[in-house]
């Protein structure tokens, strides 16, 4: 019961950082063309098949890297408010925040 409790909040965590990690590198495989085939679409495949049309089109080629990014925020900050209110020090008002 006291175990459980405690190791809740760093595995919520990792767990959200770890997720917001793989995105990151299955982009990073897919823009250096080691990622998913080409039918499959892949936002690094599609940041890699924009770079020629960029001062043509550059919200199409700039959107692919912006939705990234926002899903990674989006899990960051996900991961962030589940460890703040799983974790029973911060609850408890035993952790103090120093700037």
């Amino acid at each position: 019961r006291h175990i459980l409790r405690n190791i809740l909040s760093p595995i919520v965590v990792q767990s959200a950082f770890s997720v917001a990690n793989s995105i990151i590198m299955v982009a990073s495989f897919g823009f250096i063309g080691i990622g998913a085939n080409p039918p499959t679409p892949d936002w690094g495949a599609i940041l890699y098949e924009m770079r020629p049309y960029l001062y043509v089109a550059p919200l199409n080629a700039i959107m692919p890297g912006i939705f990234i990014f926002l899903v990674v925020f989006a899990l960051n900050s996900l991961g962030e408010a589940l460890r703040h209110n799983l974790d029973p020090r911060i609850r408890k008002g035993l952790v103090e925040f120093k700037l």
